[in-house]
């Protein structure tokens, strides 16, 4: 009968009948148009802001890097000076404090074109290993710091240390997201663990650099950042900030007992 016939012949398509996900303008809007570098830059994004975890203090190192890096500029015209060509504690620190600057250089460059991949985790652990050294020159420095040696080189660079101390660990946990190896609902509870061990790593500096307090500082300034954000998102990095603080003020209080006071601060 002429009501039972197919009103879409098996040749043809019914356009009528199509489902409403098989808009051919609704597949191109789901589809992802951007050029490579837009998709890296997109993924870069999202991995560096990929929840209220450990990735927070990537944000706090983005807005605080200025400050940082200003240190650093200080440190290199103090380091040019004339009369400082023949400072013996400034030769000690500038092969350190270079590969620490070509390291940030390398670093910026990397994650602008391709983002947080391992190869910025790798960069970002030499750079870390460089001012480690320039660190644990400052610690073993026998001779008192000079009042332009102290404002102009130990403090900008064990700043910056402790800075990259934090953003290291942030670097591979971002790393492994961008990677799409994700601990899916275990993320508290493995980026609490990080930063307990994070804080358990500048601890074991800070006493072994006799309480060194321009690291210390730092490394309380992020960990506040974490905590303002993945602290009240979850417990358990809130309470592992709150342990691993601990453990830095602890490290910090018995470097400074072992004459750390007077080889820092000149008192």
């Amino acid at each position: 009968m002429q009501g039972d016939a197919d009103p879409c012949p098996s040749n043809q398509r019914c356009v009528a009948a199509r489902p409403r996900h098989s808009d051919p303008l609704r597949r191109i809007a789901a589809a992802d148009p951007a050029p490579a570098g837009h998709r890296h830059r997109a993924q870069h994004r999202r991995t560096v802001e990929h929840g209220a975890h450990v990735g927070d203090a990537g944000r706090l190192g983005i807005r605080d890097l200025g400050a940082l890096y200003t240190g650093t500029l200080v440190f290199a015209v103090y380091q040019a000076l004339p009369k400082q060509r023949g400072n013996p504690l400034l030769a000690r620190l500038r092969m350190p404090a270079s590969g620490a600057f070509l390291g940030n250089a390398l670093w910026a460059a990397y994650t602008q074109l391709f983002g947080l991949s391992f190869p910025s985790a790798i960069i970002i652990l030499f750079t870390l290993a460089c001012l480690l050294a320039t660190l644990s020159t400052f610690a073993g420095w026998p001779h008192g710091f000079s009042a332009g040696e102290r404002w102009c080189a130990a403090l900008p660079l064990t700043a910056l240390a402790s800075w990259l101390t934090v953003a290291s660990i942030v670097n591979i946990a971002a790393s492994l997201r961008f990677h799409g190896i994700d601990a899916g609902a275990s993320a508290p509870l493995v980026s609490a663990l990080l930063l307990v061990v994070a804080g358990a790593i500048a601890a074991a500096a800070l006493i072994a650099t006799r309480g060194c307090p321009p690291y210390a500082l730092v490394f309380l300034w992020a960990l506040a950042a974490i905590w303002a954000a993945g602290g009240q998102a979850a417990t358990l990095v809130a309470l592992a900030v709150l342990a691993a603080a601990l453990l830095v003020v602890v490290g910090t209080l018995t470097g400074l007992s072992r004459g750390g006071v007077r080889h820092w601060l000149g008192r």
